[in-house]
């Protein structure tokens, strides 16, 4: 019987840390030099050590995410317990000084609960939208009483958002510091935080437990890839796994848009969507289908041509360029490289972060695609590497040649996919997979894919149901609840820890739907895994 109490009372606290059984820390085992003897087996340099009592965090102005208006986008965190501060750095194999941070609780539940990176950065923003954005924060996992850790992966002082691993000195790969996104730096943080852990409260967590989301989805399956030893749950949310076909295809929107010469505009293609939409009234999550979305639905643009909207009417090149981007790309000779946009999906600014890869932008009175930042990125570093490289040079043609050389030279090294998971299996650790059905950023079906070969080379449902649950939500976008229902972080880590703990297998979660303008619940529902589906 589990010793935690576990009660969801918001969409971001899950733990009744007043009714667990905890252990309050002494803050003599707090000491600098007691915690560097501890680490100092693990080559890692303990820089502070400081206990912060004033229920706030001031976060730091990202490098790589410089103020355009004076403002820091860095907010001043609230409603925090009291907690020990602790900072610490260690070289990787090159050289780079990789940065990781510990918060330990004065009233801890003793768990660890490790918190990922999103899109190609090792460490996400310290504070999101809570209960919209399906994001493990380190304020969210003390709030909850664990012990949590964070780590920069030896570039956080980089101010290039996604262009980090080009050394632009030498035009070359900097490996090493791809080694530490990839999946070494979230291992050292795992085992340098279990370290400080013991050093501070005289034992270790009972549990350890990891969360992520788009990339930090993708580090989620990392670790349980190539470390299953580091966490007893895993939780990997919309995860950003097949890198380089993911990222290629990103492209593949605004490609489509530029080589026509038809752009198409958010007033068009809220068009398209509706009339899906009006095929299909359950896209969207708004009607209990019954049904687990594992394919996009068909749907022929052609039969929205003639439509009038406030730009003008839908044209037979609209309709062409939508169903070219539904499609995904696909080469000379008819093979689909990847997957496209589903029918329905918005992806093109209408949503909190105003972008998605079906954007597009005026310039100079005149309407051009903007394409997916992390696509152009990838290109431009792992192509090209060329930091000057200009995606509007790109035709059709190399475009899928090109797509098709970077799946050949990193896919094996880069794009997380492996299905081989015995070794997390045979240490009984367990592995929570959902994804958003209307994802506009990560294509849904690969990540079905990876999950239907994952089934079948692991011994088929009967096995895997022992380590693995896939949830699939219908009009769920990407990483938050804002367009349709989906599972919050408290419902998530609730039913991965009654899982880990009391060994109750999550058949079915509750998801719900939030209006991103008030925060009020539009509907809650009980979502079933696709295990309990048959």
């Amino acid at each position: 019987m589990s010793d935690i109490a576990l009660k969801v009372s918001d969409f971001s606290q899950w733990v009744d840390v007043g009714n667990t059984v905890t252990l309050e820390a002494n803050e003599a085992s707090f000491e600098l030099s007691h915690i560097q003897a501890a680490v100092a087996h693990l080559d890692v340099e303990v820089v502070s050590v400081r206990i912060n009592r004033t229920g706030q965090y001031q976060a730091p102005v990202p490098a790589y995410f410089p103020p355009t208006d004076g403002t820091p986008p860095a907010p001043l965190i609230s409603n925090l317990p009291d907690f020990c501060d602790v900072r610490l750095t260690k070289r990787d194999p090159a050289g780079h000084q990789v940065a990781f941070t510990v918060w330990l609780p004065m009233t801890w539940n003793r768990r660890f609960l490790g918190t990922g990176g999103g899109g190609n950065r090792s460490h996400h923003e310290w504070s999101y939208p809570e209960g919209i954005v399906r994001i493990m924060t380190m304020p969210i996992a003390l709030r909850n009483g664990f012990a949590t850790a964070a780590t920069d992966a030896g570039y956080g002082d980089d101010p290039r958002f996604a262009d980090w691993p080009l050394d632009e000195a030498t035009n070359q790969l900097d490996w090493s510091l791809i080694e530490n996104w990839l999946h070494r730096s979230k291992h050292d943080m795992a085992v340098i935080a279990k370290a400080v852990i013991g050093a501070a409260y005289g034992e270790s967590p009972i549990y350890s437990y990891f969360q992520g989301t788009s990339g930090g989805g993708r580090d989620a399956l990392a670790q349980v890839q190539q470390h299953p030893e580091d966490f007893d749950g895993i939780w990997a949310s919309d995860p950003a796994i097949n890198w380089t076909k993911l990222c290629a295809a990103d492209l593949w929107p605004a490609m489509v848009m530029k080589e026509s010469g038809n752009p198409l505009p958010p007033e068009k293609l809220r068009v398209f969507r509706r009339a899906v939409l009006e095929d299909f009234p359950w896209l969207d999550g708004s009607i209990d289908h019954h049904m687990a979305p594992m394919h996009p639905v068909q749907f022929d643009a052609n039969k929205v041509v003639g439509t009038v909207t406030d730009v003008g009417p839908i044209t037979e090149r609209d309709a062409e360029v939508m169903n070219k981007i539904w499609t995904g790309p696909v080469n000379r000779v008819g093979k689909s490289l990847w997957f496209g946009l589903r029918p329905g999906t918005e992806s093109w600014g209408d949503n909190l972060v105003q972008f998605g890869i079906a954007s597009t932008k005026e310039v100079n009175g005149v309407l051009e695609p903007e394409p997916f930042v992390m696509a152009v990125s990838y290109f431009k570093t792992w192509i090209f590497r060329d930091p000057n490289w200009d995606w509007k040079t790109l035709d059709t043609e190399t475009y899928l040649d090109l797509f098709e050389k970077g799946v050949s030279e990193f896919s094996s090294r880069i794009d997380t996919n492996k299905t081989d998971l015995s070794a997390f299996s045979a240490l009984s650790h367990k592995l929570l997979l959902t994804q958003g059905a209307a994802d506009g950023a990560i294509f849904p079906d690969g990540v079905v894919e990876y999950y239907k070969v994952l089934v079948q080379e692991n011994g088929g449902l009967d096995t895997t149901k022992d380590f693995l649950r896939f949830f699939l939500s219908p009009g769920d976008y990407h990483s938050s609840l804002e367009k349709g229902p989906g599972i919050n972080v408290a419902e998530g880590m609730t039913a991965l820890m009654r899982w880990v703990e009391e060994g109750e297998a999550p058949d079915s979660i509750q998801i719900s739907a939030i209006d991103p303008q008030s925060g009020q619940v539009r509907y809650i529902r009980s979502l079933s895994s696709i295990e309990a589906m048959g």
